[in-house]
């Protein structure tokens, strides 16, 4: 206790010293856990992430492979894609599971592996036995690409005989058209759903476009009539995942009139701008989707365009104004009012959307199913049933001519809503009934460039007269045989030259021997009928080509010899050259008769029969006189064409024993002959034709006595002058030899399902004549210095 009574406690600290360093350990070791919590956490987050995006594409490739099991969808599944992200998740879910802590979360991990590595043996087998064969199929062509490109480098080297069947180059137009359309792909339905059967669809058309990639689908609504709002995608990935770049509403301002919306399903998408027909309205209208600036413009004209379903696609609602690009530029196809539906082509300025001048068509809008643009020719489908659609016409209007073909087109469902070509990759894009279809397509080489190219590679390996054989075999395999499915088009015409009597000589008939395996395969004759009473008397025979050219006939001959009655004689221009011999309808009687030009001996049938054949001009031409009785020949023989007394004027077709003369049993058809202007044969199948105008005619009818079946048909022949006194087909070189009121016409024919027959035969500029070949590839003879005589150059001048 001190001084003031308070009780003071002394003690004694052995060691003073503060515990420093345990502190900083103990920093130091909180420091070093929060830095590894941190690392810890950050690859959490990142395989979190990384589990998301797994998660993310297995979620779209359910979505495709139950699209693809439900509606059976050509879905484009890149199984060695997906096979290498699912060896990167089986690598992260490794490295996870070094670096679990519990043996719940190993187990956890490595029950995900299990799962992974079955799903990995699935989508091996999916590749196996994809279904439809589409990674097969793309591998192969794939590979066909690769060694087409070898072939063709080892072309270019001269090393090697050209594909000449080698794809058109894409944005050009050097083909000879439409030659098959490839078999459907079923690409996905409309981003709306199968309530939505009507719309378009497809790619920017524009060449050089700067969106080459982007897909765009426009349902219409289920009114099938207004265009409102459609999607756009920046890939073709993103079609499929219904991934759309953005969706877009041509009613921004949600207007019930949307006086910006469209109608019907003709609308097209062309250098980053939509173009379509404005709702309710006959006016064109351009959207902007990346601006929403929309441009109208009303058409005028003097026969204008319909529009509110007046004149659409038959089955096809609204569809009046159908909008379609090709290599060309933006075209317009619309019915025509004035001309009563009338199909009818017009150009149209993207820029400004004015129209130009129209193309009117010979077919109704409301009879096709659709149509499209192809390198400014137009083609038109129609309905054959719920399965297929048929390519039968097509409209060139860089010629402005016409014709109908015949091309197959195979569909899913039913309706064909529109059709849309895309020269950018040459396919067609289809929307069928709610569905995306697209379809590759396949054109006609041109013939030029294909006989150019095998003499290009062959003239190293062969001499002349091997080049000369080869054409010659190539010839061979197409000539005279009937692989076809039918005449498809005739060739503009070819005017030889005059008949060697003159121009007064109306009536006639020329050609070659159209016997199979004839003895004088390049003998030509020229017949003329005698200008006052279309008797046939005298004719002449050429040994080739430019001795008919060059009027030098291998001998005059005939009929008449000493009798004045000239009971030899023939009547009219049905007379053919077979085998060495003319067979003609006898002067003044119901007879065939048969000479030998050679031997001039003479074989005379009266034809009696139940229903005889007319002569005398009852049952002739229509515009053609004398000849009730039309020989002919094809592949098959000789036949001969009449009219018939009991079935009152209806043409019959007979076969004739060349050797007898006998006539076969008769196919009465269902056109009277008087109102056809003349026929043919190809391979049992009459064709018969009618005028059209001064300059026209038109194969309208075809029977086939195979088959027994007639069938109508659309095709178009040009002719220099009115009248087609005669019309003969030969088989040795697939060509039509017309007489046309004096003239000596040709036409080489194009068969359905065979390349196009060779061009005519030409000839150099010998013997004093100078060869000119026209724009019309008409071919006129001047005489030069050295005519040979009086006569010749007066009928060289005619």
């Amino acid at each position: 206790m001190d001084a003031s009574g308070q009780c003071v406690c002394i003690m004694e600290l052995s060691d003073v010293t503060f515990p420093a360093r345990k502190v900083e350990q103990m920093e130091s070791d909180f420091y070093n856990l929060t830095n590894r919590l941190q690392e810890h956490l950050n690859q959490i987050y990142m395989n979190k992430n990384n589990v998301s995006t797994i998660m993310s594409n297995f979620t779209d490739l359910i979505k495709r492979v139950k699209y693809s099991k439900t509606f059976g969808t050509h879905v484009d599944l890149d199984f060695q894609k997906i096979i290498s992200e699912l060896h990167s998740v089986i690598k992260m879910a490794q490295n996870i599971s070094k670096n679990a802590i519990t043996n719940t979360t190993k187990d956890t991990i490595n029950i995900l592996i299990d799962q992974i590595n079955d799903i990995q043996t699935i989508v091996a087998t999916m590749e196996t036995h994809d279904r439809n064969n589409i990674i097969a199929v793309q591998r192969e062509i794939i590979a066909l690409r690769e060694k087409l490109q070898e072939c063709e480098e080892a072309i270019a080297s001269g090393n090697a005989v050209p594909n000449v069947t080698k794809s058109t180059p894409i944005g050009k137009c050097d083909h000879d058209g439409l030659l098959k359309v490839s078999d459907p792909v079923l690409v996905k339905l409309n981003w709306k759903g199968p309530d939505f059967k009507g719309g378009a669809w497809g790619k920017d058309f524009a060449l050089g476009t700067k969106t080459p990639d982007h897909y765009w689908v426009f349902p219409l609504n289920k009114d099938e009539r207004t265009l409102e709002n459609y999607r756009l995608y920046s890939s073709y990935r993103k079609l499929l995942l219904y991934s759309p770049v953005r969706e877009y509403s041509l009613n921004i301002d949600n207007n019930p009139k949307c006086s910006d919306c469209g109608q019907g399903a003709g609308v097209v998408f062309f250098n980053g701008s939509f173009y379509y027909n404005c709702f309710d309205s006959r006016a064109l209208c351009k959207a902007d989707p990346f601006s929403m600036r929309t441009t109208r413009e009303k058409i005028e004209d003097q026969d204008p365009a319909s529009f509110n379903n007046w004149f659409s696609y038959k089955g096809v609602k609204y569809q009046d104004i159908d909008l379609a690009g090709d290599e060309k530029g933006l075209w317009m196809v619309h019915g025509s009012t004035l001309s009563n539906g009338k199909l009818v082509i017009r150009k149209v300025d993207p820029h400004t959307l004015k129209v130009g001048t129209p193309w009117i068509t010979s077919q109704s809008k409301d009879s096709l199913s659709n149509s499209f643009m192809i390198c400014g020719v137009l083609y038109a489908t129609k309905r054959k049933n719920s399965t297929h659609e048929e390519i039968h016409f097509m409209y060139d209007t860089n010629k402005g001519q016409e014709r109908n073909i015949k091309i197959f087109m195979e569909k899913p469902l039913p309706t064909v809503q529109s059709l849309n070509y895309n020269p950018n990759d040459q396919k067609l894009y289809m929307f069928n009934d709610g569905y995306l279809v697209s379809y590759n397509l396949t054109f006609m080489p041109r013939l030029s460039k294909r006989i150019g190219n095998v003499a290009a590679a062959e003239h190293q390996a062969l001499d002349a007269e091997g080049q000369k054989n080869l054409v010659k075999r190539e010839l061979q395999a197409t000539i005279s045989s009937c692989d076809h499915d039918g005449l498809l088009s005739v060739s503009g015409p070819i005017v030889v030259k005059l008949n060697w009597k003159g121009a007064n000589f109306k009536a006639g008939s020329w050609g070659k021997d159209f016997a199979l395996g004839t003895k004088s395969p390049d003998h030509y004759w020229v017949f003329p009928a005698d200008k006052d009473n279309y008797i046939l008397e005298k004719f002449r025979l050429y040994s080739s080509y430019k001795k008919l050219m060059l009027y030098f006939p291998v001998l005059e001959f005939s009929l008449r010899g000493n009798n004045d009655k000239c009971e030899n004689c023939g009547q009219g221009g049905g007379v053919v050259f077979f085998n060495g011999s003319f067979y003609y309808n006898c002067y003044n009687s119901r007879s065939l008769c048969k000479i030998d030009p050679h031997t001039m001996r003479l074989l005379r049938k009266e034809l009696e029969d139940e229903d005889p054949p007319s002569f005398n001009d009852v049952f002739s031409y229509k515009g053609v006189k004398f000849q009730d009785m039309d020989m002919a020949g094809d592949e098959k023989g000789l036949w001969m064409i009449h009219g018939s007394k009991k079935a009152d004027g209806n043409m019959v077709i007979r076969k004739v024993n060349p050797d007898t003369l006998q006539i076969g049993r008769p196919w009465i058809i269902s056109q009277q002959k008087t109102n056809v202007s003349n026929t043919f044969m190809i391979c049992g199948v009459l064709y018969a034709t009618r005028r059209l105008n001064s300059t026209h005619e038109e194969i309208f009818y075809a029977f086939d006595t195979n088959s027994a079946q007639e069938r109508k048909l659309h095709i178009f022949l040009e002719k220099p002058l009115p009248t087609l006194q005669s019309l003969n087909y030969n088989p040795n070189d697939q060509k039509l030899y017309v007489y046309n009121d004096g003239y000596l016409v040709q036409y080489d024919v194009t068969f359905k399902g065979r390349r196009a027959s060779r061009s005519g035969e030409a000839i150099a500029p010998e013997h004093g004549l100078d060869v000119h070949y026209g724009k019309s590839q008409s071919l006129a003879i001047m005489p030069a210095k050295t005519a040979t005589s009086k006569e010749e150059l007066n009928l060289a001048s005619q």
